[in-house]
């Protein structure tokens, strides 16, 4: 995410397993929570496992905002999904992301983003 962007790295599935099929389908209220909460409480909403958890807050300075993309959410797995999330800054600039959200101790984070072209 700009200003403080957030890395982006590649999932692969365990030796032997194949790669599950994604389901779409309305966005969770779990997720949607998480991806509004995230300029308020980034740390709380950002994955352990993320390369860039430790400098997350300065991707979200006051007055940023965060919400889904309606009807862009794809779960993969149980515990994985992908999601678009709008990002509003300060200055009122707009940025859309495709954010891979997982469920870390029962709790949507995200765990990494890439910049939606448009």
């Amino acid at each position: 995410m700009a200003g403080g962007a957030l890395g982006f790295f590649i999932l692969q599935p365990a030796q032997g397993q194949s790669v599950p099929r994604a389901t779409s389908g309305p966005v969770p209220a779990p997720v949607a929570e998480a991806v509004q909460s995230l300029p308020a409480d980034p740390a709380d909403y950002v994955s352990a496992q993320s390369p860039v958890r430790g400098s997350i807050a300065a991707a979200f300075p006051p007055g940023t905002t965060t919400t889904i993309v309606q009807d862009t959410w794809s779960q993969t797995v149980d515990n994985q999904g992908l999601v678009q999330v709008a990002i509003t800054r300060p200055d009122k600039t707009k940025e859309v992301y495709a954010a891979m959200m997982v469920l870390e101790d029962g709790k949507w984070k995200v765990l990494a983003t890439l910049p939606v072209q448009k």
